[in-house]
């Protein structure tokens, strides 16, 4: 019990004394160093997209071949031969790409795929989905705000009408001018439907 509150204590301390966990700390040293190494020895390419990589930050270790998939997934993730270095934009691009379904279950196939121009790619029956639920939901939203607005809403087109009268006869004017055989044709229809009735 005594070595456990000691690794505890010594944790608070480092904590407190670094202003983050020694975990964090630890693996924020390990990435620099790597990066240190990887410039000293002139391999701080992208494996993806073949740049340079400038920062600690955008520096990403990833295997070439999925090791999860591999014959011997154990061998694999440690084989040096596989694993290489990236931006990490790269590597989480190349990770999407591998998918070969959305997170709901679709399908990435011609037909149900959407490239963004960012280059990402987007499920057509999901964008779909949520393009009609938000399509609802706004109406919704809209329907509540003429229900409890109504005479507001009034007042304003009485002030709009008001304010724009003449503008609005003209375009009256205008688009009869404009639709003269249309209004005609509306007009018999009309009438001939209120006739048989």
């Amino acid at each position: 019990m005594g070595a456990v509150q000691n690794a505890t204590r010594r944790e608070a301390k480092d904590t407190a004394l670094l202003g983050e966990s020694n975990s964090v700390v630890r693996n924020r040293l390990s990435r620099i160093i790597q990066f240190d190494m990887l410039q000293r020895f002139n391999l701080d390419t992208c494996y993806r997209c073949g740049r340079k990589i400038e920062r600690v930050e955008e520096l990403s270790v990833e295997h070439k071949q999925p090791w999860r998939s591999a014959a011997d997934p154990k061998a694999s993730f440690f084989d040096l031969d596989n694993v290489a270095w990236s931006h990490r934009r790269c590597n989480s691009r190349a990770a999407n790409h591998e998918k070969t379904h959305c997170k709901r279950g679709h399908p990435f196939d011609k037909a149900n795929t959407i490239i963004a121009p960012s280059g990402k790619r987007k499920c057509r029956l999901c964008d779909e989905d949520y393009r009609k639920r938000n399509h609802e939901l706004i109406a919704q939203v809209n329907q509540r705000y003429r229900d409890n607005n109504k005479e507001r809403i009034a007042q304003r087109g009485k002030r709009f009408r008001t304010n724009n009268k003449e503008a609005l006869i003209q375009k009256g004017q205008r688009y009869r001018a404009k639709n003269k055989e249309r209004i005609k044709q509306k007009r018999k229809e009309r009438y001939h439907r209120n006739k048989g009735m």
